[in-house]
């Protein structure tokens, strides 16, 4: 039956949402509504506060965000522009491959994976600050869905040094079918260098099967080398994405050698693991 009414609900009958209990009492959602009508402001939640709304004291808490405190912070030069502090970091540079049914994890699934597997590894992953704090993780350039690929290329960030061997060990034992650690080198960024994100060093891809000859591409050339290589109704799971390649530093053009190895480019970087 359609509502004919469509003006505001009754605070007394019953919404069709009632059936959900998101542990907030109806009496404080009431108190809530006229406080919006008279426009009253609510108070941030506070560890003491008097439960008032009926979630804490149970099986949930208020739990603050942790802060670095003032007098723990490290000191920033004046020149460097930025009101918070630079640790050192030690970020682990790594190579997986995605075969089999793992074709199918778009980029965004990716990046829910490997989160989730640094947990269930028990690996110290640093997070970023803020409301909605996010592993420091990156993947050098989203792999459509379809394409097989044999050495993609990530990094993830720690407070301390991890073996390369331990992490793909750890990773490798909870990670889903058909992604894999392949390679990994943890290399020690020290406190206020340049942290060097993978995309900002991308030159392109080596494209082919290993029993195939390589097409080395440009990344700005990627698209239109799938175009010509499968055609306008070409299906991408004939595409085999063989490495993802930096930049040769030792290069200023495109041309024979213009492309390295990540692993090679950050070892120039920041030396030896």
């Amino acid at each position: 039956m359609v509502r004919q009414n469509l003006g505001e609900r009754s605070m007394e009958e019953k919404h069709p949402w009632a059936a959900i209990y998101p542990g907030v009492s109806l009496g404080f959602f009431k108190e809530e509504k006229e406080k919006s009508d008279r426009g009253e402001p609510t108070s941030i939640c506070e560890p003491d506060c008097a439960d008032t709304c009926g979630v804490c004291g149970g099986k949930f808490n208020v739990i603050a965000n942790p802060e670095v405190p003032e007098a723990e912070a490290e000191p920033v030069p004046p020149e460097s522009g930025h009101g918070r502090p630079d640790p050192e970091v030690f970020r682990m540079l790594f190579s997986f491959c995605k075969e089999g049914s793992a074709v199918f994890l778009g980029h965004l699934s990716l990046i829910e994976v490997f989160p989730m597997a640094l947990a269930r590894a028990d690996l110290p992953v640093l997070y970023s600050r803020g409301f909605n704090p996010l592993a420091r993780l990156e993947i050098a350039h989203p792999l459509s869905v379809g394409i097989t690929a044999a050495a993609e290329m990530a990094t993830a960030d720690f407070p301390e040094p991890i073996p390369g061997d331990d992490f793909a060990r750890r990773m490798n034992a909870v990670l889903p079918e058909g992604i894999r650690i392949r390679a990994a080198r943890c290399y020690r960024i020290p406190a206020g260098s340049r942290k060097r994100s993978l995309s900002s060093l991308l030159w392109g891809f080596a494209y082919g099967r290993p029993e195939a000859p390589c097409n080395y591409v440009p990344a700005l050339q990627e698209k239109a080398f799938r175009l010509e290589t499968l055609g306008e109704a070409g299906s991408p799971f004939s595409l085999y994405r063989r490495e993802v390649l930096a930049r040769n530093p030792a290069m200023d053009v495109d041309g024979e050698n213009a492309w390295a190895s990540y692993f090679e480019v950050y070892g120039g970087l920041y030396g030896a693991p």
